[in-house]
């Protein structure tokens, strides 16, 4: 993770954002890769393609979000992980959960604002 530029109180705030974000992408990971084991459970090929196909979304999502050096960003993006924030990881329904990382993915990969997608 590169080091957040901006004022104290913003890089604070910043970074318990871009963690919740990552704790976000991950659980995301677990539950599609568990959901693959069940899925493809016998046929171990499409189980391995699938699982590396996880792997490289997984890992490009997370150098994305490391990538962002701007505290503003992260504070201006805050609501792509409003559900997570509110209810708690754990206690998130898988489908609200793979929301939330879709919409990590998408402020973070394709710089889409969080006021175009309420849009």
């Amino acid at each position: 993770m590169k080091k957040l530029s901006g004022s104290e109180k913003q890089i604070a705030w910043a970074e318990d954002i871009r963690t919740l974000m990552v704790d976000v992408v991950n659980a995301e990971h677990d539950y599609q890769i568990a959901r693959a084991n069940e899925r493809f459970a016998e046929n171990p090929e499409k189980l391995a393609a699938r699982i590396d196909r996880l792997e490289a979304i997984h890992d490009d999502r997370l150098e994305n979000i490391g990538q962002i050096e701007s505290a503003k960003w992260f504070i201006d993006n805050r609501g792509a992980v409003s559900l997570a924030k509110e209810i708690g990881i754990d206690e998130l329904d898988p489908m609200f959960l793979c929301t939330e990382a879709t919409r990590v993915s998408r402020v973070v990969e394709h710089g889409v604002t969080m006021q175009r997608i309420r849009a």
